[in-house]
């Protein structure tokens, strides 16, 4: 953009969820401040990096924005709007500027959100068949179990009516008591270190196989649609070669 007959170069960037990347990748992007404290703005005067790591009171630096990176280039002719001192080491940001990169910082923090919450929000493509559902209501988000789940819906359907009230129940109480504060801390400290419970081969092969056939029955869908739309679900996306030897095996399947 122009500021007083010069141009300033924007770019914003959002840095990629920690599954997208190697650990060594991770922990070069995080620097030594971390992930946190580096978020904002990056001014540059002439490709001389003079701050870093702020929002120049336009937001706040939150986990859920640590993501987010805004590199800004101005040249010298500009160092007085900028108040760029002597020592090249601060600057403060010119008024002129100060709308516009607000509504940047709005569009790239939300950005930078949805990558952390993508794999959780209710979902309306309902290919994905998460297992928890992510709901926002009445200014709260929630995390549900997922009872149309496949696996779910078929534990259900198995059992008496009694069993299968105390069944609910017995999901209820699991979602409810989901340590949300423990997470927060957690996913604040290191995320890379935080994942789901493993899950042996005998059970991972059972769901498998449950989810295939409870998909098959109600769709209708083709084998190889229901493949793919087994491939991008947990617990099945990060171990889906095994699945898929295991469906082939239990299907007589030349190629899952």
């Amino acid at each position: 953009m122009r500021l007083r007959g010069h141009d300033v170069l924007i770019q914003a960037f959002t840095l990629p969820h920690h599954r997208k990347v190697s650990q060594a990748d991770w922990e070069k992007y995080a620097g030594k401040a971390g992930y946190t404290k580096n978020q904002g703005f990056y001014v540059y005067r002439e490709r001389r990096l003079i701050i870093h790591g702020t929002w120049f009171g336009l937001a706040r630096q939150t986990e859920a924005t640590k993501l987010s990176r805004v590199r800004i280039d101005t040249p010298r002719e500009l160092d007085q709007h900028w108040k760029i001192d002597v020592k090249k080491a601060s600057a403060q940001l010119p008024p002129e500027l100060r709308d516009h990169l607000r509504s940047l910082v709005e569009r790239i923090g939300a950005t930078s959100k949805r990558v952390y919450t993508y794999r959780g929000r209710i979902i309306t493509d309902d290919k994905r068949l998460p297992v928890w559902n992510r709901v926002q209501q009445a200014g709260e988000i929630r995390y549900r179990l997922n009872l149309e789940h496949p696996v779910l819906a078929q534990l259900i359907e198995d059992v008496a009516p009694s069993m299968a009230e105390r069944i609910r129940d017995a999901l209820e109480l699991a979602a409810a008591a989901l340590p949300i504060d423990a997470l927060v801390v957690d996913l604040s400290g290191k995320p890379e270190e935080v994942s789901g419970a493993e899950i042996s081969a005998e059970a991972l092969r059972n769901v498998a196989i449950t989810t295939y056939r409870q998909l098959s029955s109600a769709t209708e869908a083709p084998e190889k649609r229901i493949i793919d739309m087994m491939s991008v679900i947990d617990p099945f996306r990060t171990r889906f070669q095994q699945v898929r030897e295991m469906l082939a095996d239990e299907f007589g399947w030349v190629d899952a």
